[in-house]
């Protein structure tokens, strides 16, 4: 029981650090061109063209020297594919940590009882533990949780241009709710 508690004080504390933080949520974008595959952070959306900056210059969230942006022209453009930075490992852990919990009470809800076997002299209820069927289950819940977490974390929104301007057009709204923002 101290054990629930120190876990849950642990996660409320996490939580009340997270959201003092408010850091911007950082896109990665994987833009492929005519001539080559960039991974990048999407700085602006114009009219005709986008303009990038490098993922390691945007992780560490500094203001992108005007040496460090590349200019892509939409008629070079093939498609841009974004997912949010840190997604897979976020979704895999919460959901790893979801299924170790829920697999702990499927595993104690779940044991055999003395009643379940039909003849008195088989007794296997003395050889193991609840706790050994909390762990059995936290295991196979974690095992399950975290890879429907890798899964779903990394789902990415891809957005095909194929060196179409009318294509871009359609699309360049969604694209700017993910551009980089650099400190003021």
């Amino acid at each position: 029981m101290r054990a629930l508690i120190s876990l849950l004080l642990f996660f409320y504390c996490i939580n009340l650090e997270a959201q003092t933080a408010e850091k911007q949520k950082l896109y990665m974008a994987k833009v492929i061109t005519v001539k080559d595959t960039l991974t990048v952070a999407l700085f602006e959306c114009t009219d005709s063209t986008i303009t990038v900056v490098d993922m390691k210059l945007a992780k560490s969230n500094i203001d992108p020297p005007f040496h460090e942006i590349t200019t892509i022209p939409i008629s070079d453009l093939i498609l841009i594919k974004i997912r949010r930075t840190g997604a897979i490992r976020r979704t895999a852990i919460t959901l790893g940590i979801a299924g170790a919990l829920t697999g702990a009470m499927v595993g104690l809800v779940g044991r055999p009882r003395e009643e379940d076997y039909p003849y008195p002299g088989q007794n296997a209820i003395d050889t193991f533990s609840a706790g050994y069927y909390a762990i059995q289950g936290a295991v196979i819940g974690i095992a399950i949780g975290g890879t429907l977490g890798l899964a779903i974390g990394s789902g990415s929104k891809y957005f095909p241009i194929n060196r179409n301007r009318d294509a871009y057009n359609t699309h360049q709204a969604q694209l700017s709710r993910y551009l980089y923002r650099p400190p003021q």
